[in-house]
C-alpha cells in the first residue's frame, strides 16, 4: 500500500488525517471470456472523508472507474490488477492510496477432490502442471484424515464452504479411496438443495473398471451430467490438452485409454437383485453408501472371526468384541483404534486389579471401572488437541465410536478376572489380531511406514453384489458342522501326533 498527498504539506499539517486502506476483491476464480466482478473495499469510516473514486488498471490494457465493476479478459495468464483510490478529505488535501496484487487468469476451471495421501506429490504435480497450461485447479483434500469415514465428513464440509466455486465450474475430478469423494459431493447436495450439479461432468479416477455399481448408485443421488469413470493414466495429458469435456472424450477413446461412461442409462438393475434395488433406493434418499456398505460388511466380519475361531484356533472373547473393535477400525482408522484399545485396556486391567481389594459387588465396581475408563479417554481427547496431535473436527467425530469401544471394558475384565496380568494383555492381542485380519479382509487400508495397501476386492464385490451376503450364511453352516481339529491344536499337538504314527 502506498499513499501520497497531492499537495505539498504545510507546517500545521505534515501528513494525512489517517491511514487508509482499501482492499481489493478478486473474484476466484478469473476466466477468460468470462465477465468477472471486482470490487472495492475502504477499511475505513468513508464519512470522515469528502469524496472517493477508484480507478482499476486490469493489466491487459484497460481500465475503469467505480467501487465495484466488471471486466472480461480475453488471454489467460499472469496479469498484475492495480487499484489506484483517490481520496479527498474535508479539508480538500487528496490522498492516493495505491494497491497491486498478482492474479492467475485460467482459460477453463475445475475442482479437484482427493484424500490420497499417498499420492500427495503427484497431485500437487498435477495441479502445477494444470497452472503452465492455463487451467485453475482448485483442490478440495482431506490428507490427515485416518479413515474415510473421516474424509468424507471433512470434505463434505470444504465443499460446504466453496459452494459459489461449485456452481461455477462444469467439471469436478474425484481423485480419492472407494467411494469417498462422490459420497462427500451427496452430503454437500443434502446440506444445499439449492444446489444442483446436472450441467457439472465428474471425472473419477479409479484403478478398476470393473466394480462401477456403487458409483452408480452414487450417480442417482448426484445427477450429474455425467460420470467419467477412468484409469489415473488417462487423466494427465487427455484432460490438460481438451479445451471441453467432449474433446476430453474424443483424446480418451483415441489414445486407447479404459474408461466408461455412466449416465441415465447406466443403472439399469436385473429384477432379481431385491437387495441390489433397495440399496439403490436407500442411496436415493439420501443414506451415505459408505454407511449403507458398513452394514453389508458386518456378515463378513463375523465369518472372518468365525473361521479364525473354529478353523484357526485364535482367541476371539467371542463374537461380539472383536466385531466392535473391527467397525470401530474402519471408522476411526487402525492407527487411532489400537490406540484407544491399548489405553482402555491397560486402564480397564488396572483398575480392577485395585478395585478387587475393596470387596466391592460386582455391578458397582464395573461402574467405577467404566468411569475411570472415561476419564482417561477425555484426558486422552485434551492432551492430544492441546499437543495438537487430532484437531476437534476428528474427536468430534471420533466421540461415538471411542465410546462404544469402551463398552468392551466389562467383556474384558470379566474374561480375563481369573487371569494373571500378562496372561490378560496376550488375551487382548490375540484379538487385536483378530479384528486386524478381519479389518484388512474387508477393505481396512494399512498405512505404516514403507507398508501401505488396500485390499479391496470383497468391499467392491459386496458393494456391487449385495446379494452375495447369502453365501456367508452357507460358509457359517459349514463352520458350525466343523469337528476337525484347529490349526494352533495341530501345531501344539504335533509331537504327539508324530510319536503316535511311530
Amino acid at each position: 500500500m502506498a499513499q501520497t498527498i497531492d499537495q505539498p504539506p504545510t507546517a500545521e499539517k505534515e501528513l494525512a488525517d489517517e491511514i487508509y486502506f482499501v482492499k481489493a476483491n478478486i473474484p476466484v476464480p478469473v476466466i477468460t471470456n468470462r465477465p468477472s466482478v471486482f470490487s472495492a473495499s475502504p477499511q475505513f469510516d468513508i464519512t470522515k472523508v469528502k469524496s472517493i473514486e477508484y480507478i482499476w488498471n486490469f493489466g491487459d490494457g484497460n481500465r475503469d472507474k467505480g467501487k465495484e465493476v466488471v471486466h472480461t479478459y480475453n488471454e489467460p495468464g499472469n496479469y498484475t490488477l492495480g487499484l489506484e483510490t483517490q481520496i479527498t478529505e474535508n479539508n480538500k488535501n487528496k490522498v492516493i492510496v495505491s494497491e497491486s496484487e498478482q492474479i492467475f487468469v485460467a482459460q477453463k476451471f475445475a475442482l479437484l477432490i482427493s484424500d490420497r495421501v499417498d499420492l500427495q506429490e503427484k497431485i500437487g504435480s498435477f495441479v502445477k502442471l494444470a497452472r503452465e497450461e492455463n487451467i485453475a485447479l482448485q483442490l478440495v483434500e482431506s490428507y490427515n484424515s485416518q479413515s474415510t469415514f473421516l474424509s468424507e465428513e471433512v470434505l463434505a464440509k470444504k465443499l460446504n464452504e466453496l459452494n459459489n466455486l461449485i456452481q461455477k465450474t462444469d467439471t469436478i475430478l474425484v481423485w480419492t479411496q472407494t467411494g469417498t469423494g462422490l459420497n462427500a459431493l451427496t452430503r454437500y447436495l443434502q446440506t444445499k438443495p439449492e444446489a444442483s450439479l446436472q450441467n457439472t461432468t465428474i471425472i473419477l479416477l479409479t484403478d478398476e473398471l470393473t466394480n462401477l455399481q456403487s458409483a452408480k448408485r452414487q450417480y442417482q443421488q448426484i445427477r450429474p451430467r455425467e460420470i467419467i469413470v477412468v484409469r489415473e493414466s488417462g487423466i494427465s495429458l487427455p484432460f490438460l490438452e481438451s479445451q471441453n469435456i467432449e474433446e476430453y472424450k474424443q483424446k480418451l477413446t483415441k489414445g486407447g485409454y479404459d474408461f466408461e461412461i455412466i449416465n441415465e442409462r447406466s443403472n439399469e438393475i436385473k429384477p432379481w437383485r431385491i437387495l441390489s434395488y433397495t440399496l439403490n433406493f436407500l442411496t436415493e434418499k439420501g443414506i451415505p453408501d459408505n454407511t449403507l456398505i458398513l452394514i453389508l460388511l458386518l456378515p463378513v466380519i463375523a465369518t472372518v472371526i468365525a473361521f479364525l475361531k473354529q478353523v484357526v484356533g485364535l482367541s476371539t472373547l467371542g463374537l461380539y468384541t472383536p466385531t466392535i473393535i473391527t467397525l470401530t477400525f474402519l471408522i476411526l482408522g487402525i492407527k487411532f483404534g489400537v490406540v484407544i484399545l491399548f489405553f482402555i485396556t491397560i486402564v480397564s486391567l488396572v483398575s480392577h486389579k485395585i478395585l478387587k481389594k475393596f470387596r466391592l459387588l460386582y455391578v458397582p465396581k464395573m461402574a467405577i471401572v467404566i468411569t475411570i475408563v472415561s476419564l482417561t479417554i477425555f484426558i486422552l481427547f485434551s492432551l492430544a488437541v492441546l499437543w495438537n496431535i487430532l484437531d476437534a473436527e476428528f474427536i468430534s467425530f471420533a466421540i461415538f465410536p471411542t465410546v462404544v469401544m469402551g463398552t468392551l471394558v466389562e467383556k474384558v475384565v470379566t474374561a480375563n478376572s481369573t487371569k494373571s496380568f500378562g496372561k490378560s494383555l496376550l488375551t487382548i492381542l490375540g484379538v487385536l489380531v483378530v479384528s486386524g485380519i478381519a479389518y484388512i479382509i474387508v477393505g481396512g487400508p494399512i498405512d505404516f511406514l514403507f507398508i501401505n495397501f488396500r485390499f479391496d476386492f470383497i468391499r467392491n464385490f459386496i458393494a456391487n453384489y449385495p446379494e452375495a451376503i447369502i453365501l456367508f450364511v452357507i460358509i457359517n453352516t459349514l463352520l458350525g458342522r466343523w469337528t476337525g481339529l484347529r490349526l494352533t491344536e495341530v501345531i501344539h499337538f504335533q509331537e504327539i501326533m508324530y510319536n503316535t504314527e511311530e
